[in-house]
Parts: structure tokens; C-alpha cells; sequence
């Protein structure tokens, strides 16, 4: 859930931020996205999808993303990974980069996706 806040008139719009709101379990509460809250691999599913929200308002020939999985647990490493996957292979989006020292073994590709090790 993005928290969005108008610019004042005269105010100083270097101070200006996004605040993010996530929950990953079904028994929490909305809490703030903050490196305090929610453990890296968290963090890194709420950057990653936020990012591929943003998509459709942000044209780019490419995107690089860099060790994003890192922290991330299986289930939802497995999980963004196919999302990317799955957006990627879609008609007028742009190419991804994924730089990673690590993939987990049996991920899903299609035949527009391509590995180097």
C-alpha cells in the first residue's frame, strides 16, 4: 500500500518520499517498509514487485537487477523469479537482467529466457 503525500506550495521537494506499507503474513497488520520491520528477503519482495508495478509508467529497453534474491527464502525467490518470468515474456516490456552469484535449481524458464553461468 504506496502512501502518497501532494507538494506544498514553496516546500522543499528534496524531502519528498514514498512510504511503502506491507504484510507478508495473513494474521499481521499493514506495517511500514523500513530495514527494521521486515528481514532482507522481505525487503527484497517488496522492492522487486514494487519496481514491477512501476512498469507499465516507465519505459526502458532493459532493467538490471542485481542479487535481489539474496535473504530471499525459497518459496518466494521461486516465486519473484517466475512473476519476473512471467512479465518479461509479455509483448512490449523490457529486457531484464539478473545478476545473481546463486539460482535455485528447477526454476521455471520459457524459450525467450536465457542463462549464462
Amino acid at each position: 500500500e504506496p502512501l502518497f503525500r501532494s507538494l506544498q506550495e514553496n516546500e522543499d521537494f528534496t524531502k519528498y518520499s514514498i512510504e511503502l506499507k506491507v504484510k507478508y503474513r495473513k494474521n499481521e497488520d499493514l506495517q511500514l517498509l523500513t530495514a527494521h520491520h521486515q528481514s532482507g528477503g522481505e525487503r527484497s519482495v517488496a522492492t522487486m514487485l514494487y519496481l514491477m508495478a512501476l512498469q507499465g509508467d516507465s519505459v526502458c529497453p532493459f532493467r538490471v537487477v542485481d542479487e535481489i534474491n539474496q535473504g530471499m527464502d525459497p518459496t518466494n525467490e521461486r516465486g519473484v523469479f517466475n512473476l519476473v518470468v512471467d512479465t518479461v515474456s509479455s509483448m512490449g516490456t523490457s529486457q531484464y537482467f539478473l545478476i545473481t552469484p546463486k539460482l535455485l535449481s528447477d526454476l521455471r524458464y520459457n524459450c525467450d529466457t536465457t542463462v549464462l553461468c
